[in-house]
């Protein structure tokens, strides 16, 4: 046998064998690959269980803390006779009644006193919530919250084992388990000590148990710091599941009870993850060993070796007969493919040029000359260029102001000098043929180009939309100012009346001692008038000339003039300003509009009354912020990413006044926040760039 040959089948049968061995790697890589998505499934899947364990808990600690300190409980603890007793109960139910009806996971309620007798109790009963009257009420000591007690120092919520109770007969028998919380009261001064008792269905919390199958043989239970055990069926769990397992098995009850991740142990893998509440302060999770076994491995191992011997068959006998008759018509499909690809990428590239809404212009850094442009940029920018078939840069930059021109010309340059880079110009004013004027914002970038360095300029027309937003700002303003009008027409009805009540007396009376008094009376009335709409008037004009404007002055004017509208009339406004004047950015004219946007936008969700704060602040050395904080409903979640668009309302205007006042704080150079109040309500928060004068040594009145 020839040596070459020798060596030939040397060569394939090592190739025969690194596949073979390529094959088991990869089967076994396989059956561990199935493994680990089946532990991390059960794993990701375990987290979010416990995070709804602590939820519904959870929930129970904040009703029980929230109860605790209500001020009608303390009423409650601190009667002396009946007849107090009698009617802070009262109270205290018309209170509660409609509270546990809005959260269905709560039972009942009830406060007792320092020896748990109790004092008032309100629960579900029927198909309704209802409050016992006090002679049905219980003089001995309650299990449910003596228990409980002493609570441990630094313990604000005690909450019971799970219990069932068999007098839940509003729920059906396998839903009446549920937990008791019960938080410490102490009125202070006279009242005496006691405690609220919260009870809350546990219903829910087994349901998520026993509905938590990432992988059929999967169980779950819960664990208290104690080592106590509760799974999701209490009358009667799954035989051979994770609770019956941890009964049997002390040892690993009290390894588990501790653990923080993911043990395998006797032929299952265990998950504890914490949950953070108490009594189910550990969630416990089993899977089989069976369930991390793949029925199709055996298969799976056979195709692979199968596979592998056909793979090193085919090389061995095609390679040698393919390669020298399909190398030269391979690379003439692959030249004819890339030719084709380029065709192809350069017709995509001139029909997008073509179509596309911008106006693009190629142009030659170092002559200046355009060497293309779209149908776009030739219908808007016409002949002006110079001639059609050699236009120029020039042409287009002398329409511009010079400082236009300078900064397209530092872009071109530095997009020629990072190909491939956007380089953004900013906004261009453009004087076309016909005398009007384009805006338009503008970018560069430099294009890869042997022969000599080309940047690609597109121009997107912004001309209608600046006059959009000029009239949807216009319009905001004069709807703003419309209410604003509404509340001071109504003001000057007051002085006028007197005024024309005097006049009339003034004809009735000779007396010179009377005339003159009544004189004086008509002239206040008449400076009332002034003095209103002088408050108007500053706000009705715009002020664009002006760079600054006194945010103190600003929110004083404003305020006062919001308090005329009727939406105000009920309302408690506070307002706190710094002692001196703080001086931002911008027309006092534009800054008024915001603030007064955001005070009406208050007042509007505040028809029930309540307290709206305004408040004026230096939030650092560099930026003043004017802080709107109303008791209004707040803003949905689902609304807080869409509050600033365009025509969004959810008061019944025009929904731009919020897109307005953010697009003018945005051109100001700040930022306008909106959130949620962790009491209620909501607050806007304008943050504007203080001016340098102001910085530097304050304002003086003139500003």
């Amino acid at each position: 046998m020839p040596p070459r040959l020798i060596a030939v089948l040397l060569f394939f049968a090592g190739l025969t064998a690194l596949e073979i061995s390529a094959g088991f790697e990869r089967w076994s890589a396989e059956q561990d690959r199935y493994r680990t998505e089946r532990l991390d499934l059960v794993d990701h899947q375990q987290e979010a269980l416990a995070r709804e364990v602590a939820a519904l808990l959870g929930a129970g600690n904040r009703h029980t803390l929230h109860l605790s300190k209500n001020p009608v409980v303390a009423e409650l603890l601190a009667a002396s006779d009946d007849v107090e007793l009698r009617a802070a109960n009262e109270r205290l139910a018309r209170l509660l009644l409609p509270y546990i009806v809005s959260f269905p996971e709560l039972d009942g309620v009830s406060v007792v006193d320092g020896d748990f007798a109790e004092l008032f109790r309100c629960e579900r009963m029927g198909g309704g919530v209802a409050s016992l009257p006090l002679a049905l009420l219980a003089s001995a000591p309650g299990a449910s919250v003596a228990e409980l007690f002493p609570l441990a120092p630094g313990q604000e919520v005690a909450v019971s084992p799970l219990v069932h109770d068999p007098g839940r007969v509003e729920v059906a028998e396998n839903e009446r388990w549920v937990f008791h919380l019960v938080a410490r009261v102490d009125p202070g001064g006279e009242a005496r000590r006691g405690a609220v008792a919260v009870t809350i269905y546990a219903a829910p919390l087994l349901h998520a148990l026993s509905e938590f199958k990432p992988l059929a043989e999967t169980t779950s239970c819960l664990l208290d710091d104690d080592g106590a055990i509760f799974a999701a069926e209490p009358a009667g769990e799954r035989p051979g599941g994770v609770a019956e397992r941890l009964r049997a098995d002390p040892a690993l009850l009290r390894e588990l009870s501790t653990l923080n991740g993911r043990i395998e142990s006797n032929g299952s893998a265990y998950f504890v993850r914490p949950t953070g509440v108490q009594p189910a302060s550990r969630l416990v999770s089993a899977l089989p060993e069976t369930g991390l076994v793949s029925e199709d491995l055996a298969s799976t191992a056979l195709w692979t070796a199968l596979r592998s011997l056909v793979v090193i068959a085919l090389i061995g006998f095609g390679s040698a007969f393919f390669v020298r008759t399909s190398l030269r018509a391979e690379r003439l499909r692959e030249t004819e493919s890339y030719l084709e690809r380029i065709g192809e990428e350069a017709r995509k590239n001139r029909a997008l040029m073509e179509a596309a809404a911008d106006l693009i212009l190629i142009v030659d850094v170092q002559s200046e000359r355009v060497d293309d442009w779209n149908p776009r940029a030739r219908a808007m920018l016409g002949a002006g260029l110079g001639s059609a078939e050699t236009p120029q840069l020039a042409a287009l930059v002398d329409r511009m102001t010079t400082t236009d021109a300078e900064r397209l010309r530092a872009s071109l340059a530095t997009a020629a000098a990072g190909p491939g880079r956007p380089v953004s110009v900013g906004g261009l004013r453009i004087a076309l043929e016909d005398g009007a004027t384009a805006e338009v914002d503008a970018r560069c970038v430099g294009l890869e180009s042997e022969r000599h360095p080309q940047v690609e300029i597109a121009l997107t027309d912004r001309t209608r939309e600046r006059e959009l937003e000029r009239r949807a700002h216009t319009a905001e303003r004069l709807s703003s100012l419309g209410l604003v009008a509404a509340g001071v027409a109504h003001e000057i009805n007051n002085p006028l009346e007197g005024i024309a009540n005097y006049l009339v007396l003034l004809e009735r009376t000779g007396d010179p001692e009377l005339r003159k008094e009544y004189l004086g009376e008509v002239r206040r009335g008449f400076q009332r008038i002034r003095d209103i709409t002088g408050e108007l008037l500053p706000i009705a004009r715009e002020e664009r000339g002006k760079e600054r404007a006194d945010l103190r002055r600003v929110v004083e004017r404003v305020v006062s003039m919001a308090r005329l509208t009727k939406d105000f009339e009920q309302l408690e406004v506070q307002v706190d300003l710094p002692s001196r004047p703080l001086v931002v950015r911008g027309s006092e004219g534009r800054v008024e509009q915001v603030v007064l946007n955001l005070l009406i936008n208050a007042g509007r969700v505040m028809d029930a009354g309540g307290r709206l704060s305004v408040a004026l602040s230096e939030l650092d050395e560099r930026h003043a912020e004017v802080r709107v904080e109303d008791e209004g409903p707040g803003i949905a979640a689902e609304d807080l990413d869409h509050l600033f668009d365009p025509f969004f309302s959810k008061t019944g205007g025009t929904g731009l006044g919020l897109s307005v006042s953010y697009g003018i704080a945005k051109a100001l150079g700040g930022e306008l926040l909106a959130e949620n109040r962790s009491a209620g309500g909501a607050c806007f928060r304008l943050r504007l760039v203080r001016a340098e004068r102001d910085i530097e040594g304050g304002m003086d009145d003139e500003a």
